[in-house]
């Protein structure tokens, strides 16, 4: 791993949190995967060059999200009561 891929690795924040950061609503651009076992790490690059990553697994079912790949069912969306 060299270059923009390994500074993403040893920087990136989960992109779940990017609203947590300040970073809601920014660009972000797709820089590459590293594939570690199962698991696979796709990292972005925002507007602000904020680097920021996803988790997915491999599994029979092929790539799947890492939540599906753990629990073995897609994630329920949270719905809250108004």
């Amino acid at each position: 791993m060299t270059g923009e891929l390994k500074t993403a690795w040893e920087n990136a924040y989960s992109i779940e949190n990017m609203a947590a950061h300040g970073a809601a609503g920014r660009q972000i651009n797709y820089v590459g995967t590293v594939e570690r076992g199962t698991r696979l790490y796709l990292f972005y690059r925002d507007s602000n060059g904020a680097y920021w990553f996803k988790n997915q697994t491999r599994t029979d079912r092929g790539i799947v999200p890492e939540y599906e790949g753990i629990f073995g069912k897609p994630e329920k969306k949270k719905q809250y009561k108004k």
